[in-house]
């Protein structure tokens, strides 16, 4: 355990600054390791945790500029949006597992969350490495139904940023608005959907990884910290790419239930 926790503690770091240059967000980089330690329902859980300590530090950094109507008009439906996605992780959790098989003296299994939790993970790479798809956009109209949809998948899976940013997109608000807002909403969702992970998931989530949540936690705000005092947050392209295919990869060991 206190190698995984080195380990963790190392990629939240890296994922937290990766997220400067990567154009992907730290859900998504830290959730594609954690699946290498834990169980789907797990690594959702404890990645949503540290997900949460960074956001809250993002909040405290930019709450001065959040738009207090939009968090309401597309927070309080993504409230409900992720009570339902974790509802149906919980539901999905429980069917049992299709299909087992050996692979050199291993034995696999494939199961319904590893097959829809993978393919999220592969249609939101897909989504935030494409130009194409990045450049999708909702009218402001379509908030409230957004705020839903967001919810949603933040609470199945955690895959909430490219959505959110979607929908608000449109909300004519300016950049610094546009990012306390968005992040006063995934701060909503992240609060939202963590107890209901401990009561619906697992409950050993506290008790027995709460060392290694706080490795995690730490590792990835002294990233953060590090990333907003001395970088500058642009994409570089060749990095996005390796990150996009490092992530895939991921996902599609856990469709095929190696992972």
């Amino acid at each position: 355990m206190i190698v995984t926790g080195v380990i963790l503690a190392i990629v939240a770091f890296a994922a937290s600054v990766l997220t400067f240059f990567s154009g992907f967000g730290l859900g998504t980089l830290l959730l594609a390791f954690m699946l290498l330690y834990f169980p789907a329902e797990i690594a959702i859980a404890l990645t949503a945790v540290v997900h949460l300590f960074n956001n809250v530090f993002k909040w405290w950094l930019t709450k001065s500029h959040i738009d207090a109507q939009t968090v309401l008009k597309f927070g309080l439906p993504a409230i409900i949006g992720a009570m339902v996605g974790v509802y149906a992780l919980t539901f999905i959790s429980h069917i049992p597992v299709l299909y087992k098989y050996s692979l050199q003296d291993h034995t696999h299994s494939i199961s319904w969350t590893k097959i829809i939790v993978g393919s999220v993970m592969v249609i939101f790479v897909i989504w935030d490495w494409i130009p194409t798809f990045r450049k999708v956009e909702f009218s402001s109209s379509y908030q409230v139904v957004g705020g839903l949809i967001t919810g949603f998948f933040g609470g199945l899976s955690g895959h909430q940023g490219a959505l959110r940013s979607a929908f608000l997109v449109k909300g004519k608000l300016d950049k610094s608005t546009f990012i306390a807002t968005g992040v006063a909403i995934a701060c909503l969702i992240d609060i939202t959907r963590i107890p209901l992970y401990i009561n619906q998931v697992k409950k050993e989530l506290l008790t027995t990884h709460t060392a290694l949540l706080s490795v995690c936690i730490i590792a990835a705000l002294t990233g953060s910290i590090a990333g907003n005092f001395w970088l500058q947050k642009v994409t570089f392209k060749n990095i996005q790419n390796i990150v996009a295919i490092m992530v895939m990869t991921m996902a599609i060991l856990l469709i095929t239930g190696i992972l």
